[in-house]
C-alpha cells in the first residue's frame, strides 16, 4: 500500500492532454510507476525491465492551472489503469488530482470523478547517465517520425552519424539499405553541433513508439557519442520536459 499521504496538501489541476501525454510515455516502458510531486512540480523517472531505455519526465508547477502542494509526495499507480480513466475526460478538460481520506487518487472535473487505488511506491533506482555528448541534432517531430518509419522497412535498428554539416540516418537489413541525409541549412535539420564525428546504433523498437506517443508539434534534440547511450530531449507544451535515454546496440 502507498505511504499515507493525506496529511499533506496535494490538490492540483492540469489539462487532460498534458496528463495523458506523460502517463502514455511512461506506459511505453513499464506497467507501474511512482509519481513524485513536490512544491516545484511533478516528476516521473522509470526504466524498462531490460534496462535498455530510461525515461525522465519533469512538469514544473507553472504548467498546472492550480497547484497546492506543501511537501514532497510519492505515490504509485498502474499506468494503463490511470491512462484508461484519463482518456474518458473530454479533450479540453482540466483534471483535478488529489488524494482522498482513504488514500486513493481522485481524478475529477466539475461533472466526472474517478477514484483509483494507489499501489506501493518504489524508491527511484534509476540514476541518470552522466555522458559528455559529442554530437547534437535537432529535428522536427513529424519529420523524424516519418524517417523512422522509412528506416524500419529494412531494419529494426537505426544508425545515426554526424560530421560538421551532415546528419546521416541509416538502416541495414536483409531487404537492403535505407539512407536519409540531412544537411545543415535544411528545414528538416534545425540544428547540428558536432564536437567530434559520432556514430551510434539504436533500437527502432523503442524509438518508434516514443515518437508516436509524443504530440506532433514537438521538436526533438538528439544527443549522442559513438557507442554511448542516445539522449532525446523533448519539450511538453513549452515548459515541461522529457529526457529519453536509449542504450546503444552492442554488436556481437
Amino acid at each position: 500500500m502507498s505511504e499515507l499521504i493525506t496529511q499533506n496538501t496535494f490538490n492540483v489541476r492540469i489539462q487532460k492532454q498534458d496528463l495523458e501525454q506523460v502517463i502514455k510515455l511512461a506506459d511505453l516502458l513499464v506497467q507501474e510507476i511512482t509519481i513524485t510531486i513536490d512544491p516545484e512540480g511533478l516528476t516521473i523517472r522509470t526504466m524498462d525491465p531490460s534496462h535498455v531505455a530510461l525515461l525522465d519526465i519533469a512538469l514544473p508547477n507553472s504548467l498546472f492551472e492550480k497547484y497546492e502542494v506543501n511537501n514532497q509526495i510519492n505515490f504509485g499507480i498502474r499506468t494503463k489503469e490511470v491512462l484508461d480513466l484519463v482518456k474518458e475526460f473530454d479533450k479540453n478538460d482540466f483534471i483535478t488530482m488529489r488524494i482522498d481520506a482513504d488514500n486513493n487518487l481522485i481524478l475529477e472535473n466539475h461533472e466526472l470523478s474517478y477514484s483509483v487505488r494507489l499501489i506501493e511506491s518504489v524508491e527511484n533506482n534509476c540514476p541518470l547517465p552522466k555522458i559528455p555528448y559529442d554530437s547534437l541534432v535537432t529535428i522536427p517531430g513529424n519529420d523524424f517520425k516519418k524517417y523512422l518509419g522509412k528506416l524500419n522497412v529494412v531494419s529494426e535498428h537505426l544508425t545515426i552519424s554526424t560530421d560538421i554539416h551532415i546528419c546521416l540516418l541509416e538502416s541495414k537489413g536483409d531487404p537492403g539499405v535505407c539512407k536519409i541525409k540531412l544537411e545543415k541549412g535544411m528545414e528538416q535539420l534545425i540544428e547540428i553541433v558536432t564536437k567530434q564525428n559520432s556514430s551510434g546504433t539504436y533500437s527502432l523498437e523503442y524509438l518508434i513508439p516514443y515518437f508516436k506517443a509524443m504530440l506532433s508539434n514537438c521538436s526533438h534534440q538528439l544527443e549522442f557519442s559513438s557507442q554511448k547511450p542516445l539522449r532525446v530531449n523533448s519539450k511538453i507544451f513549452n515548459t515541461g520536459r522529457v529526457h529519453f535515454y536509449l542504450a546503444p546496440r552492442v554488436e556481437n
